[in-house]
């Protein structure tokens, strides 16, 4: 894992470290921007998290090919936001792993550790440091398959 997010980082740095854009990144990292007090119908907070952050990692991948890192921290903001529809659901007991479901405390360890990583990466975009975001990302994804072999698969 640890390889493939290196090589992911040297190959996205070496194609795209010429790449310029105007735009400044937001210094604001506001939890309930994206908050939705609603979820779609069928969906579960987790699955609605999960939605929205597998459309932030594309567009994370897609901003880091561009070297257009304030493109980043909005899609860190969405997801912050629907993880607290997600806390809710563990804390009232509506919602557990499909995988490990009596793993609640290290589950949630674990969640804590992911989100802290999205704040990394939300620092390495601000401060316009494409190697570090790249590697954060490598990190992020890092996080998401661990987390879905011990939870969900």
């Amino acid at each position: 894992m640890k390889t493939w997010s290196l090589t992911f980082a040297v190959l996205a740095t070496a194609l795209f470290a010429n790449c310029k854009h105007d735009q400044e990144p937001s210094d604001t990292h506001d939890h309930g921007a994206a908050l939705s007090s609603k979820l779609p119908a069928g969906v579960n907070p987790v699955q609605n998290e999960m939605r929205v952050l597998h459309e932030a990692t594309r567009d994370w991948v897609t901003a880091i090919a561009n070297n257009d890192l304030a493109a980043i921290a909005g899609g860190i903001k969405k997801v912050h936001g629907a993880r607290t529809l997600t806390e809710t659901a563990l804390k009232t007991g509506s919602y557990r792993p499909p995988k490990n479901p009596g793993d609640l405390q290290q589950f949630e360890k674990q969640d804590e550790a992911f989100h802290e990583r999205l704040v990394r990466l939300m620092r390495a975009a601000q401060a316009k440091d494409l190697p570090r975001a790249t590697l954060e990302l490598g990190r992020v994804l890092e996080g998401c398959t661990d987390c879905h072999s011990k939870y969900r698969f």
